[in-house]
């Protein structure tokens, strides 16, 4: 079956059980190159009217070394455990008994919105998103059954419910009301809706993570059940 997915998501050993019993899928916004001075494949694979890495997924002169492939960038960002990471692990763990920040990204399954590498970190912006980026994130929703999807920041936010406009709303009551965290997704061959929460996206640079964490905890605890 021909994919649009380029990135393979990262699947924790604890995903089926996941947090409070509900499978958890964590969107994140792109993935970017550091390395544009040195690497002679850094201006192709990282072109924003292209938007397509995989003819660099074997040859990456920082990925290989790794024993990774580009598309393992899911697995071998989490390995790195930067600081994004670890902040919304610190926020899962208050979900899943008995871990950590890093453990309990085991219980969820976490991947990138764009599908492919942007040339750095001020270019995620509105102009690397395409349709090939929302039939990605519903292949993997699709084949992941997650109950709810956490998504970081408004720019896979805004696309995925763009993206499912033609079954709702672009903006709903709904998510008015719940201040813009809450919304849901009804996808062609799945015979549930999906929770999808929207984060702001928890990386240090992005101060409103901690200020708005008392709202993300309360509407995850309406979701999960906790109250």
């Amino acid at each position: 079956m021909e994919t649009k997915r380029f990135f393979n998501p990262f699947i924790g050993e604890n995903y089926e059980a996941g947090l409070s019993g509900k499978k958890v899928l964590v969107i994140g916004d792109s993935f970017y190159c550091a390395h544009s001075e040195d690497c002679k494949y850094f201006q192709e694979c990282t072109d924003m009217l292209k938007k397509d890495s995989s003819k660099f997924d074997t040859v990456c002169p920082d990925y290989g070394p790794r024993k990774l492939s580009l598309s393992d960038a899911p697995t071998g960002e989490l390995e790195e455990m930067y600081r994004a990471y670890k902040n919304f692990g610190e926020f899962l763990s208050g979900y899943a008994e008995g871990t950590d920040c890093v453990t309990a990204w085991q219980n969820v399954a976490f991947t990138n919105y764009v599908q492919f590498f942007v040339p750095s970190a001020t270019s995620h912006s509105r102009d690397a998103v395409s349709e090939r980026d929302f039939e990605a994130f519903k292949e993997t929703v699709l084949e992941l059954k997650p109950d709810i999807v956490f998504v970081w920041g408004t720019i896979a936010g805004d696309a995925i419910r763009r993206g499912r406009k033609e079954v709702y709303d672009y903006d709903t009551p709904e998510f008015h009301a719940k201040e813009g965290y809450v919304s849901h997704l009804r996808l062609d061959g799945l015979d549930k809706d999906v929770v999808i929460i929207n984060t702001y996206h928890p990386c240090n640079m992005y101060g409103r993570w901690s200020s708005s964490l008392p709202q993300l905890r309360k509407y995850t605890d309406e979701v999960i059940g906790n109250r």
